[in-house]
């Protein structure tokens, strides 16, 4: 090997003996202390109990939409407990979950859904303007289906 060249270790699984899922952490959590507070968001919480209970929800949900282990979801929310627990639950599903900013244009979102050629965006609670621009269009142009959770 030369002395230009850049060697980078590429890590696995094995080198960290001890690593869990978030997903895994979360159902551990919720048996540990279940009535103890998880999340916090303007003034409303959930327990761990509670989150872990709606995370199952949400991933059996998108099984039924199709969702499952390698698939791609694209979020479309803003920040809110709701959102948390549809991105743990596409997490659990075994989904790469593609969260989209509220911030963008109707027209720069289609254009990310299609490239990422994902199951359909989800929309979690009010749907931001751009994600209603979007329900119409390009986005049922390419013939995918938006889910409201």
């Amino acid at each position: 090997m030369s002395p230009d060249t850049v060697w980078c270790h590429q890590p696995t699984l094995d080198d960290f003996p001890d690593f869990v899922s978030i997903p895994v952490r979360v159902a551990r959590n919720a048996k540990a202390w279940p009535d103890k507070i998880a999340v916090m968001c303007e003034g409303r919480t959930r327990t761990w109990h509670q989150f872990d209970q709606r995370i199952d929800k949400i991933t059996h949900s998108l099984a039924t939409m199709g969702v499952g282990h390698g698939d791609k979801i694209a979020i479309l929310a803003t920040n809110s407990i709701e959102y948390l627990e549809t991105f743990m639950a596409g997490l659990r599903a075994g989904a790469c979950v593609v969260p989209l900013s509220t911030m963008a244009a109707a027209d720069a979102l289609a254009k990310m859904l299609r490239r990422l050629r994902c199951q359909g965006p989800v929309f979690v609670g009010p749907v931001p303007q751009p994600g209603r621009a979007l329900r119409g269009s390009a986005h049922q142009a390419d013939r995918r289906r938006a889910h409201r959770l």
